[in-house]
């Protein structure tokens, strides 16, 4: 089965790009698929770019956070029982003017993490700093026999903060009509973005 790489939201005229997460202790473990839901704040936010004070519209995956910051709409798509280890943490969001735009979005947090990246493959380049992480590569190449076959959104190893999609679930969303979406096919995602 086919996969590709689920990035923050396409750019869509008009639309609202969005700032870092905020109220939120320790967020760099969202990007390492360390369960967060216990403890989650009810007041995390994130504030729409000021840099870009006319685009207000929201979409169903915003742009801008380096998360995945998708509406309840999209949630309710995606695969949302315990058992697929996904969690979806509420964030608030907050237009030019201070005031809340929607409540309805969520942090996309997959915890599942599998060893599927071919780093040799790939032209994988590891970070100077974490010899054991991912910055950018050729082109992403996976392992798909090591990537368990009812599993549709996932981590790679060694590359943490991307999240993994199969295509027929990417599709699925297509197909819905939601905005925002932003997917990369594996030949062309080189984390360079």
């Amino acid at each position: 089965m086919s996969v590709c790489v689920w990035t923050s939201g396409g750019r869509v005229p008009g639309a609202c790009l969005l700032q870092s997460v905020e109220n939120v202790d320790q967020l760099w473990q969202l990007g390492y698929a360390i369960p967060r839901s216990l403890g989650w704040p009810d007041d995390a936010y994130a504030e729409m770019d000021p840099n870009y004070p006319k685009d207000v519209a929201l979409t169903d995956c915003l742009s801008g956070s380096t998360l995945l910051v998708a509406s309840g709409r999209t949630r309710e798509l995606l695969p949302h029982q315990p058992s697929d280890n996904v969690e979806f943490l509420p964030v608030t969001i907050v237009n030019h003017k201070g005031r809340v735009a929607s409540r309805d979005y969520y942090v996309v947090h997959p915890l599942t993490v599998v060893e599927c990246i071919d780093a040799p493959a790939s032209g994988a380049v590891f970070s100077a700093i974490d010899p054991e992480t991912i910055v950018c590569c050729d082109a992403l190449v996976l392992n798909h026999d090591e990537i368990p076959p009812e599993l549709e959104l996932f981590r790679p190893k060694y590359w943490p903060d991307i999240v993994l999609i199969r295509q027929t679930l990417a599709d699925r969303l297509v197909a819905a009509g939601l905005t925002g979406l932003n997917f990369w096919p594996l030949d062309e995602y080189t984390g360079l973005v």
